[in-house]
């Protein structure tokens, strides 16, 4: 949803430019909209709308970057063709990390629908240097690796996003409030009334990272 965003990324996405007479930002990152609708500083609206929401597009721009496009692809889960992204968009929450039966679950496969434009996972992170610990490595115990670093101070929440969630219609699973073990997303689907007030120690608020948990998404 940022500056670069061509015609094609706009098909059938919200105009918040026109809608709020531009009072809006959008987080490139999550996906995140956030509007100030009277302008006074503070967030009246959020929610979860990867894409491009503001009508600077022209026709002159449609075929520009095809081969660059994020796009949902014909992935359908466990092969039946009335479950496809267009089903995922009906319960994203709840969908997105399906599996088609073959490993590739709709976060892949329907980037649009799950807001995972963009969100990929590094090839050069490593564990402490080491070459068979990357991404694929945390993936298997993304609650424990997560917040593993590689020689440089990386850690593989920053490094590996999609693994550790924290990109697209997923919970974050490095997030907690205030940096207190147990106080994670899971824990904050219990105290969903406070998901616009409570931070993690670097402020990033649970409605943003934990995005289903809070049901932003």
């Amino acid at each position: 949803c940022g500056d670069d965003s061509t015609c094609g990324d706009c098909d059938g996405a919200v105009d918040y430019t026109e809608a709020t007479y531009g009072a809006y930002s959008c987080d490139d990152d999550t996906g995140m909209y956030y509007v100030d609708s009277d302008l006074d500083g503070s967030i009246d609206q959020s929610g979860y709308l990867p894409g491009c929401h503001y009508n600077s597009c022209s026709d002159d721009d449609a075929d520009d970057d095809d081969d660059h496009q994020c796009v949902d692809s014909d992935w359908t889960y466990k092969g039946r063709s009335s479950k496809d992204c267009d089903w995922v968009a009906k319960k994203p929450h709840k969908y997105c990390k399906k599996d088609d039966g073959d490993g590739t679950t709709a976060l892949h496969g329907c980037p649009i629908t799950c807001g995972t434009c963009d969100c990929e996972d590094s090839d050069s992170w490593r564990y402490k240097g080491k070459s068979s610990k990357g991404c694929d490595y945390v993936a298997k115990k993304p609650s424990k690796y997560c917040d593993s670093e590689d020689d440089d101070g990386t850690t593989a929440g920053e490094a590996c996003p999609m693994t550790c969630g924290n990109c697209g219609c997923q919970d974050s699973l490095t997030w907690l409030y205030k940096g207190k073990s147990g106080k994670d997303c899971d824990w904050m689907k219990k105290k969903t009334s406070k998901c616009s007030k409570y931070k993690d120690k670097d402020g990033t608020k649970a409605k943003h990272a934990c995005p289903i948990a809070c049901g932003e998404c």
